[in-house]
């Protein structure tokens, strides 16, 4: 795949962070529509500078890539050089020039802090759009960017796209289950939710998997790809018996 075509994909595949968000839920869900607030870990009260930002993400960064190694893994390519900046859908691994490329809240637009709390209206959440930007797109998203970080060191990122996403959430969900089991409850629950909540895309008879690598580039941005985000979190979870970190790196 020619470098811009693989960016191209990355950009696309970071969207990924809107069905996070359920930036792409209808915009008439009542209240009576919403969800409930999940129990995970709630961040810290205040902003973090980039600096402490930076020391933050490094922190879980070198964390992953030790659990990757402590599981018999020898990565082929430097761990990521974080980049804290503006990517169009807050967060961004981007193979071709191995940046991570994540968003802070001190940078957000105000369009980007008004989605955090149109979220936090529909979870009808306690915490602040600020906590939970912080728990949404510093942990999860952030690690499931390393998992592609993971999957280009394996030479796995060039594949159909719902192989590689899939893949991607699941070693997420493996990294968080070993880290923070209660972290990747409330993940779960939450994306369950998004899925809930969102029609179903599907054509009758095609399967998921067919629909959305035909479908990849139209879809992206869409409720259909926030729905199928969702539902492979969903199903990464469910499967029996879960894998472990170092099965989910296979």
């Amino acid at each position: 795949m020619r470098r811009a075509d693989r960016i191209f994909v990355c950009a696309l595949a970071s969207i990924f962070v809107l069905a996070v968000a359920a930036l792409f839920l209808p915009e008439g869900l009542s209240r009576s529509e919403s969800f409930a607030a999940q129990s995970a870990p709630a961040s810290a009260s205040q902003t973090p500078t980039n600096e402490a930002l930076r020391a933050q993400l490094t922190s879980l960064r070198d964390s992953f890539v030790a659990e990757v190694k402590a599981a018999g893994f020898k990565p082929s390519i430097e761990p990521p050089q974080i980049v804290i900046d503006t990517p169009p859908a807050f967060g961004r691994y981007d193979s071709g020039s191995n940046l991570l490329h994540i968003a802070s809240w001190n940078t957000l637009e105000p369009a980007g802090e008004a989605r955090f709390t149109r979220l936090k209206t529909i979870l009808n959440d306690p915490r602040s759009p600020e906590e939970i930007f912080e728990d949404s797109i510093h942990r999860w998203v952030f690690v499931h960017e390393l998992s592609h970080w993971v999957q280009a060191c394996q030479h796995k990122d060039d594949g159909e796209r719902y192989a590689v996403e899939y893949g991607a959430n699941r070693i997420a969900a493996a990294y968080w289950r070993l880290k923070d089991p209660a972290y990747m409850q409330s993940r779960t629950e939450h994306f369950r939710a998004i899925y809930n909540l969102i029609p179903n895309p599907l054509p009758g008879g095609e399967s998921k998997e067919t629909y959305f690598n035909a479908n990849f580039a139209t879809i992206a941005g869409t409720p259909a790809y926030s729905w199928f985000q969702a539902g492979m979190v969903v199903d990464v979870s469910a499967e029996n018996p879960l894998p472990t970190f170092k099965q989910a790196l296979q």
